[in-house]
């Protein structure tokens, strides 16, 4: 295996550079002695990194043998800077994570009407161990960054602690199988990245919030929760005067006079 890290002022990295417009790879054997091998790069990477590879910004190479020994896998890895804050979103995507799926709704923010609700199947990451768990959390995380940036919304998810969640063993399995933080972490840093304002806060009585709230909008509990979690912070201040007590009813009665035609 071969690594090399990118250096900004040696035209992006000097013992493994990329020439001759992204087809070959350049790799230092001794001092003013290099040899070129063909490389690939998939059109579709071609087109979105080409401006990173030029040489301007520094990138890191890896060069792996592969396991039956015919031919090398290279990755590039691009540090990125996030960009900017973003504007403020006028909708916003909930998310409510279940065991082998994540239910999403998006809601204006000034009037509270529901846009659309959906659903992600992910049934391979309760499962999965680690090494795979991890790479579909990313693929995980990639839909969810789709669905906003298509409807230029914001994210929000909901902290919950698996680590004590009351239930049987084998639900109790699953919900922890879905790794709620990891997702979280990257949600947190990938979604910046696109433009995609994200946060997090508590989801507490959410689900019996959209137990209320499911025959008005015509959808399943999980799809009325995560409706009932993105509506909650735009009725804070509202609800200002109430009580905790207060708070799964007065949610559920705003509501549901927000989205009666």
């Amino acid at each position: 295996m071969l690594a090399c890290r990118g250096d900004r002022s040696r035209e992006g990295n000097l013992c493994l550079r990329i020439e001759d417009n992204n087809n070959r790879l350049r790799i230092c054997i001794s001092p003013h002695q290099w040899i070129h091998v063909p490389l690939f790069i998939p059109e579709k990477y071609q087109e979105r990194y080409r401006a990173f590879l030029d040489g301007s910004k520094p990138y890191t190479v890896i060069l792996r043998r592969r396991l039956d020994k015919h031919g090398y896998d290279a990755k590039i890895i691009i540090p990125i800077e996030p960009p900017a804050t973003p504007l403020e979103p006028k909708r916003v995507m909930a998310l409510d994570i279940n065991s082998g799926h994540v239910d999403f709704a998006v809601a204006e923010k000034a009037t509270l009407k529901p846009l659309v609700f959906g659903k992600v199947n992910c049934s391979e990451l309760v499962n999965a161990g680690h090494g795979k768990k991890e790479i579909l959390t990313q693929k995980l995380v990639n839909k969810v960054g789709n669905i906003a940036k298509h409807y230029g919304a914001e994210v929000v998810a909901g902290k919950l602690r698996t680590l004590h969640c009351k239930g049987r063993r084998r639900l109790n399995r699953k919900t922890q199988g879905m790794n709620q933080y990891r997702m979280r972490q990257i949600l947190r840093y990938k979604l910046p990245l696109r433009d995609v304002r994200y946060r997090d806060m508590s989801e507490a009585y959410t689900t019996q919030v959209g137990k209320k709230l499911s025959g008005p909008l015509g959808v399943d509990v999980h799809k009325a929760a995560a409706y009932a979690f993105s509506v909650e912070e735009e009725l804070a201040d509202d609800r200002a005067g109430c009580g905790e007590a207060d708070r799964q009813g007065f949610i559920a009665r705003n509501g549901y006079s927000r989205i009666r035609p």
